[in-house]
Parts: structure tokens; C-alpha cells; sequence
């Protein structure tokens, strides 16, 4: 309940501080020049309020989203960083073809065991990297190769499962891509989402908001 009232103060904070000139004044300014940089966007929160951000953001607009970092200039991007393979599996299949999950752990790993804690059953995939940590975000290419993974994975979990009606997300992940994941949902095109969060890794992971539908 508490989260679903910041969400809706986050949506009404937005539409009445940003939505006017971001799709206005910003708007007509990205026509005149593609390159153009209309807004930025540095944000810090529970990643679940993060992807709902994005969501009102959208990914028509032009918008640059900035990570904030452990070292060095808190959100400057590095000229040049080590590669980034993203990874898209699944890792346990269900009896239960309408319980799915995405599991985003890109910052730690979520162990499955944990997941169905939370959900019974289900049929689980995870987007992820190799060691999985919170720092590899460094560079704008990093997170723009985030996109199109994180789009394949919406896709695949939907023609995969076609008896299942919404998509429970499980995220550990830097916070740009939170916001980056949000701004690529389709709400036309993709399933529902819950997102799930967790206080501590004893009291596990809870049902927080639910995103289209």
C-alpha cells in the first residue's frame, strides 16, 4: 500500500513538474536536431518506484538517463570501460505454463529458491552477466546494450507462456537500468508486471506495484 501511494505521488509529481515541457518545449526541440540531449535524469530510489519512472517517461522522448557511480565523479560516465555481455536463460521450467518470473540480477544474483519463496511455482528466467555487481555500469554503451535484451526477454516470456497473464519481476540492478527497463515497456505490446522487493534477504522478497494491465 505504501508503495503504490509513492507511485502515484511519483505519476502526479511527473505530469504536473515534467510531463508539459518534456512534451512540449523538449519535444519540438528533438525535431529540430536528433542529437539534441532534451533532458537528464539523475534519480536514487527503490528500484520498483525506478521502473515506473521510466514508464512515464517512455522511450519517445529524448532523454539521457546517468548512473550514479562508487568512485571517481559520482555521475560522469568513463570514456572508455571493459565489455559487457548481458545473458538471457531460463533456468527452471514449470508445470504451471501461466506463473512466470523475469529475474533481473545484475547486481547480485537472486537464486530461484528465493523467487519461488515468494511466488509458488513458476517458470523462471534471469537477465544477467557473468559476475553480476554493482559497478559495471560505466559507460553510455553499457547501458543503451541493456535495451534490446531486456526487449528480447519481454518477448520471449510472453510466446513462451502464452496462458500467462502477467510477468512477476525481480530485480537486483544498477539504477539506470531500472528506469532504462521501464522506458522500453510497451504497454500495448507486453504483458503486465509485478514488481517484487525486498527489504532484507531474511524477510525475502513482497509484491510492491503493478505495472500495465
Amino acid at each position: 500500500e505504501a508503495s503504490q501511494q509513492v507511485m502515484l505521488a511519483i505519476r502526479d509529481s511527473y505530469r504536473r513538474l515534467l510531463a508539459p515541457s518534456m512534451e512540449n518545449e523538449f519535444r519540438a526541440k528533438a525535431k529540430e536536431s536528433a542529437d539534441s540531449e532534451a533532458i537528464a535524469v539523475f534519480a536514487l530510489a527503490p528500484q520498483p518506484l525506478l521502473f515506473k519512472l521510466g514508464t512515464l517517461i517512455n522511450d519517445q522522448l529524448n532523454v539521457a538517463v546517468f548512473q550514479c557511480h562508487r568512485t571517481g565523479h559520482k555521475w560522469a560516465w568513463k570514456r572508455v570501460s571493459d565489455p559487457v555481455e548481458y545473458s538471457f536463460r531460463k533456468t527452471y521450467q514449470s508445470e504451471d505454463k501461466s506463473n512466470a518470473a523475469l529475474v533481473m540480477d545484475l547486481s547480485a544474483p537472486i537464486v530461484d529458491q528465493r523467487v519461488q519463496s515468494a511466488i509458488g511455482d513458476a517458470t523462471i528466467y534471469h537477465l544477467s552477466i557473468e559476475n553480476p555487481n554493482r559497478t559495471f555500469v560505466t559507460t553510455q554503451e553499457i547501458q543503451d546494450e541493456f535495451v534490446p535484451v531486456f526487449r528480447n526477454a519481454m518477448e520471449t516470456i510472453k510466446n513462451d507462456n502464452p496462458s500467462c497473464k502477467v510477468i512477476k519481476v525481480f530485480m537486483a540492478m544498477p539504477n539506470s537500468l531500472a528506469i532504462r527497463a521501464g522506458m522500453d515497456y510497451m504497454p500495448k505490446a507486453d504483458l503486465p508486471l509485478i514488481l517484487y522487493e525486498q527489504s532484507n534477504a531474511e524477510d525475502g522478497f513482497f509484491e510492491t506495484i503493478t505495472i500495465g494491465g
